[in-house]
C-alpha cells in the first residue's frame, strides 16, 4: 500500500492551516526550565499547561522515536504495538510510544534492540493525539518520591514522553541522526 506524503516538499514539517504552529519541546526557550531541570515554577507549569490546551489541542508538536533500523518505517509508519512487538513487560498494547528528547528516543531503542542498528524518527503529530505515558509515570512513582499525576502535562514533563493510540504514518516521520 502506498500513501500519500502530505508533507513530502517540505524540508521541515508545516501545518495545514496558518494558525497552527509547530512546538518542539526539547528546544523550545520558553519551556527550557521545565524540561532541563526539575526546578520549575507553578508559573512556568501554568504556562505549559495553557500552551498544550491553546487552540484546543489542534497545534502540533515534534516528538520522537526510536527503533530498530530493520524495521520498515518510512513505507510503513510506526505501528501501535501489539503484544507480539512488545519489547518492555510494561508497555501496553494499542500505542505508538514518543519521547521528547531525540537522544531518550535512541536510548529506549539501544535497550529494546540491543544487536541492532537503531534510527531515530520525529514524529509529527498532533498535540490532541497525545496520550499520559502511564507507564513511565508509574516508573517514576516508583522510584522516586515524587507525588506526580496522570495527566499529559505530567507525561510531558516528568515523564519525558507520551503515547499515541493510533498508527503514525509515514508522512508523520522524518528520520534523524542522533
Amino acid at each position: 500500500m502506498k500513501y500519500i506524503k502530505l508533507f513530502e516538499n517540505y524540508d521541515k514539517f508545516q501545518p495545514l492551516n496558518p494558525w497552527e504552529e509547530i512546538y518542539d519541546f526539547a528546544k523550545d526557550e520558553q519551556f527550557h526550565n521545565i524540561f532541563y531541570s526539575d526546578n520549575h515554577s507553578d508559573k512556568e507549569l501554568k504556562e505549559f499547561k495553557k500552551k498544550l490546551r491553546k487552540n484546543k489541542g489542534e497545534d502540533y508538536v515534534l516528538m520522537y522515536h526510536g527503533t530498530s533500523c530493520n524495521n520498515p518505517i518510512m513505507e510503513q509508519g510506526i505501528k501501535r504495538t501489539k503484544n507480539s512487538t512488545k519489547k518492555s513487560l510494561q508497555s501496553q498494547t494499542g500505542y505508538v510510544y514518543l519521547t521528547v528528547y531525540p537522544t531518550m528516543a535512541k536510548t529506549f531503542a539501544e535497550t529494546a534492540y540491543p544487536y541492532d542498528d537503531v534510527c531515530v524518527y520525529q514524529v509529527f503529530v498532533k498535540i490532541k493525539d497525545l496520550k499520559p505515558d502511564t507507564d513511565q509515570l508509574k516508573n517514576k512513582r516508583m522510584w522516586g518520591d515524587q507525588n506526580i499525576g496522570s495527566t499529559l502535562t505530567d507525561s510531558l514533563i516528568h515523564g519525558r514522553g507520551a503515547r499515541v493510540k493510533r498508527d503514525i504514518m509515514p508522512y508523520e516521520i522524518k528520520k534523524i541522526d542522533v
